[in-house]
């Protein structure tokens, strides 16, 4: 990370070796030997000069809640071990996909991930059923009829 500032949890973050803190201004040798860039400042010329340099170098960017200048997007993820959701407003309003997530979060601890692992080993008996028969398990199993 490469910035003057950072907020405490950074800090802690830095502080604790998980990430390497920067502590000064960007420069474009910053995006030079990277694989990802990911821009997060409010200072609208300099988000231009990120993902303009970014992509001078090959390099996929995102500049934080400026789609036009983002080469892919960071959904609002959860995870319940095979089974992921990824909500995304098309960075339009990622507070709501941040609220749709707590909300969806608090669904998936019913036990979904349970229902996965079973499903996940099922899947290779029921794939070997005819089609319809395939549709009506998967069909009980999901719904309960």
């Amino acid at each position: 990370m490469v910035s003057p500032r950072a907020l405490p949890q950074i800090r802690r973050l830095a502080q604790d070796g998980k990430i390497v803190w920067s502590v000064r201004s960007y420069r474009e040798a910053d995006t030079q030997g990277q694989c990802l860039v990911i821009g997060a400042t409010d200072d609208a010329r300099l988000q231009k000069k990120i993902a303009r340099d970014a992509r001078a170098h090959g390099i996929w960017v995102n500049v934080v809640d400026v789609p036009p200048l983002c080469d892919f997007i960071a959904p609002a993820v959860i995870s319940r071990g095979d089974l992921q959701l990824a909500i995304s407003t098309g960075g339009a309003a990622p507070a709501l996909a941040k609220h749709l997530r707590e909300n969806l979060e608090q669904l998936l601890n019913l036990g979904y991930d349970d229902f996965v692992k079973t499903a996940k080993k099922m899947r290779p008996a029921i794939l070997k059923l005819p089609k319809a028969k395939r549709m009506s398990i998967w069909k009980k199993l999901i719904y309960g009829h």
